[in-house]
């Protein structure tokens, strides 16, 4: 595995620290947005990742089961530990009326939720009971559904346009 790029990850950093801010962003003046570029940050952030992710990755002994299973220990722990709170805080409360929020509506979100499935073309509901674990959800999609195209790195270039055109 290569070594990470000390550069990259202090501008990922950076990207990281803006979107975390942009989440308090009614604490600041009305346009302190401009100043902090928060939605570039998120765009900047996915692709920073994804470029140090192949950078990392991008190696002839390439194993899919134990990029995932890096992945997984990364970022599952935490993601689990506010699931489980943001489930606590937001939809505990709403269950007692059910025609705002049925329970079998809150245990398919929460179903969805958990394998990190809800922010996913066509199967995801979009809800989100954590906020910003949409981003989370949209990370698990790249890294199962478009992270396998390094397996076609030394594969003639239309068997790797075959694979994303199935994936997309």
């Amino acid at each position: 595995m290569r070594q990470e790029l000390r550069a990259l990850t202090g501008l990922r950093g950076a990207a990281a620290m803006a979107v975390a801010l942009a989440h308090f962003k009614n604490a600041f003046p009305a346009n302190a947005g401009a100043a902090f570029m928060w939605h570039n940050a998120v765009d900047l952030f996915f692709c920073l990742s994804g470029f140090t992710l192949s950078y990392v990755y991008s190696r002839d002994t390439f194993r899919f089961s134990d990029y995932l299973t890096a992945r997984i220990a990364r970022v599952y722990p935490l993601y689990l530990v506010c699931l489980i709170s943001a489930g606590a805080l937001y939809v505990w409360p709403r269950l007692i009326d059910p025609v705002t929020y049925p329970a079998s509506r809150a245990a398919l979100d929460f179903a969805l939720q958990l394998v990190m499935l809800n922010g996913w073309p066509v199967i995801g509901t979009g809800m989100h009971w954590d906020a910003p674990a949409w981003s989370l959800s949209a990370e698990w999609f790249c890294y199962v559904a478009l992270f396998p195209l390094l397996l076609f790195r030394n594969a003639p270039p239309t068997a790797a346009a075959r694979f994303l055109g199935i994936v997309l």
